[in-house]
């Protein structure tokens, strides 16, 4: 039912895995691990994601970011090779095959996968930006 709204969807954690799992999109549950994790490589730092609205500042050399001020439990999307529909945005600090920040598209609707169950209050500030500039990109 909820996949015949023609929505976009930023799906959080274990929920939104296990959502996107049942839309039947690679970003789902079953194409990721548990890791634990705080700081995320920017995959294309010049990208609308990291900066529209918000610029997210960073070492373009080595962009390194922060999304929560100390580790926790995420969901990172295994991609060892490009998936033609599937954006990766933040790659895990420590594994160059997992992104707990990934956008996939199919029918022209944005599906976003943010990894971690924790919400904005726990957040950095540029943790919270982020957040920003993907529900923009989805809108």
């Amino acid at each position: 039912m909820l996949l015949q709204t023609g929505k976009p969807f930023l799906g959080l954690g274990d929920g939104g895995a296990a959502l996107f799992h049942q839309f039947d999109l690679f970003i789902g549950y079953g194409q990721t691990w548990a890791s634990s994790n705080n700081n995320v490589y920017a995959v294309a730092p010049t990208t609308v994601f990291w900066n529209q609205p918000y610029v997210i500042e960073m070492n373009r050399e080595k962009p390194l970011v922060a999304l929560y001020p100390r580790p926790l439990r995420e969901l990172g999307v295994y991609i060892p090779e490009t998936v033609k529909t599937v954006t990766p945005i933040a790659r895990e600090e420590n594994d160059a095959q997992h992104y707990p920040v990934v956008f996939e598209t199919r029918g022209g609707i944005g599906y976003i996968l943010w990894g971690y169950n924790a919400g904005p209050t726990q957040m950095t500030e540029d943790g919270r930006h982020l957040v920003v500039n993907l529900a923009e990109v989805l809108k």
